[in-house]
């Protein structure tokens, strides 16, 4: 059986329907790539540009792309001049000049391929303007012309442009298949964990299905910063639980971060430690994203009843979007810290 998209890790069965539609020449016009920081878009992105332009496209003997040929390789080491990534550069949205620029190179004649790619990253940052602008282009596109949007939050764009394109979503990875792609071409970043394999498990947990963010956690940085949030969770769950007194919670929720990026990831993790322990007493065996063991889960888990659980977890997220759309970032944990002491 030929292989598809080979670069990209898991998400074996959004390879094999893309894979099918390159070879046989259905490619849609744009595509919405769909997934978190770290989630392989970018990787995915270029593979598809590879598969599309592959000499060896129309060969099952290959693998598609097939890596090896000219173009592959022009593609793949980011020097293929019909493959061009538009970001916000350092702005906090991406707006509408950088859409036009691209909008007018787009009706220019390929230079190298017989087709050229436009990938924006960032795309759930687009202006409103800036998505207006892209999206004459999506109604009529060039016929030489593929357009990639990368982005963490497809429902952030406007639904003309969702409906013009096709949402292909990244699927979150296991531990035990990021661990395995390690094995197999990362050795060298597991080489730190030979014998820690509880350092080694929570990176991957800490991960979130991204590969891309395991790598950084497996990092020595990443991982000095994995142990000191880890630690400010752990306070925060012990703080949490019936026998805990409100200083203790005070302190706890004290050590936080007090920046708005920092301090949502904070409350995002400890999000996912609650989420265990809300599947931990619905059923023992079931699958943990933060705790180690079903030992640390039933630790914390044993003294705080499932609606309790329930409820701190709902508050938990509530107070993570309110910080995410600009709510006061003291005034946000105040409130978490009083619903947490009903």
């Amino acid at each position: 059986m030929r292989r598809y998209l080979d670069a990209l890790v898991g998400n074996e069965s959004l390879r094999g329907s893309l894979g099918k539609s390159i070879e046989g020449g259905a490619l849609h016009h744009a595509l919405l790539i769909e997934g978190p920081a770290g989630s392989g878009k970018r990787t995915l992105a270029l593979q598809i540009a590879a598969a599309e332009v592959c000499e060896n496209k129309a060969s099952t003997s290959h693998p598609l792309p097939c890596g090896v040929c000219r173009a592959c390789r022009l593609v793949l080491s980011g020097n293929a001049p019909d493959v061009t990534f538009i970001s916000r550069g350092g702005r906090a949205t991406l707006g509408v000049e950088a859409v036009r620029d691209a909008k007018e190179d787009m009706f220019l004649s390929p230079t190298e391929f017989p087709v050229k790619f436009y990938i924006f990253e960032d795309a759930h940052t687009m202006t409103v303007q800036a998505q207006n602008a892209l999206l004459i282009v999506l109604e009529e596109p060039p016929q030489s012309t593929k357009i990639m949007l990368l982005s963490e939050e497809s429902e952030a764009m406007l639904v003309t442009i969702r409906s013009r394109a096709r949402l292909l979503r990244m699927e979150a990875l296991s531990p035990m298949v990021m661990k395995r792609y390690f094995e197999e071409k990362e050795p060298s970043l597991l080489l730190p964990y030979q014998n820690d394999e509880a350092g080694l498990t929570a990176a991957l947990l800490a991960a979130n299905g991204r590969l891309g963010e395991a790598r950084r956690y497996l990092s020595p940085e990443g991982k000095a910063e994995l142990k000191e949030s880890r630690d400010m969770t752990d306070a925060l769950l012990a703080s949490m639980t019936k026998d805990a007194s409100f200083g203790r919670l005070c302190d706890a929720f004290g050590a936080l971060p007090t920046k708005r990026e920092p301090l949502a990831a904070a409350l995002r993790l400890l999000h996912l430690a609650l989420r265990d322990l809300i599947l931990f007493k619905k059923a023992e065996n079931a699958p943990l994203l933060y705790c180690e063991s079903a030992e640390v889960a039933d630790g914390y888990s044993r003294s705080v009843p499932l609606p309790r659980l329930l409820y701190m977890a709902d508050r938990v997220m509530a107070t993570v979007e309110d910080i995410e759309k600009n709510a006061n970032v003291q005034t946000a944990l105040t409130l978490l810290k009083c619903d947490l002491c009903r």
